[in-house]
């Protein structure tokens, strides 16, 4: 009767590895099958906006005139004064979406004080602002004209008093940057 058992309990195991490890993998198949479904739609989604973008990039304007792609550059005859102007569109946009600016600076990434020709230029600032603002703040910049990048952004709550009743502040710390392209004039 003991052997029976002892049959009995090894066999229950034995059953459960050879009935449930196919099953486990057959899962394991059909999640990772869908997951490439996912991706597969994902990039042909990608391909088709990549698409749409080099059609209107490439496309001539009303009038028959190639398109003006001097805009998506920062202005500026020197990259001190683009740089500059970045600095203050940086400005205005933290104005206009509520913001307290609480300190703003040129990020020198090479080290070598003038950028060179063709360079990325980019703005370091810290402010504090409200959600809704920081928001309005990130779509203006990243929509506008010239192209502005928000290369790092860092933000933490800080609560401050106003009067008798507490707002929800948030404090960012934000690089901006733009690429600067000499025309010629």
């Amino acid at each position: 009767m003991t052997s029976a058992i002892r049959t009995s309990r090894s066999r229950l195991p034995a059953l459960l590895v050879f009935f449930g490890v196919p099953v486990l993998l057959l899962t394991a198949a059909i999640v990772n099958m869908l997951e490439i479904g996912d991706n597969e739609f994902a990039a042909r989604e990608k391909e088709f906006q990549l698409t749409a973008l080099m059609r209107k990039l490439t496309t001539p304007s009303r009038d028959g005139k190639p398109l003006d792609l001097s805009r998506i550059y920062l202005p500026g005859e020197t990259a001190t004064l683009a740089s500059a102007g970045l600095q203050q569109r940086l400005i205005d946009a933290i104005t206009a979406a509520s913001g307290k600016i609480i300190e703003t600076s040129a990020v020198d990434e090479a080290g070598s004080g003038e950028p060179a020709e063709n360079a990325n230029l980019a703005i370091r600032a810290s402010l504090d602002i409200d959600n809704d603002g920081l928001l309005k703040l990130l779509h203006q910049l990243e929509t506008g004209l010239p192209l502005i990048f928000v290369e790092k952004i860092s933000v933490r709550r800080s609560s401050q008093d106003s009067g008798d009743t507490t707002t929800e502040r948030l404090r960012v710390d934000l690089t901006a940057a733009a690429r600067w392209k000499a025309l010629l004039q």
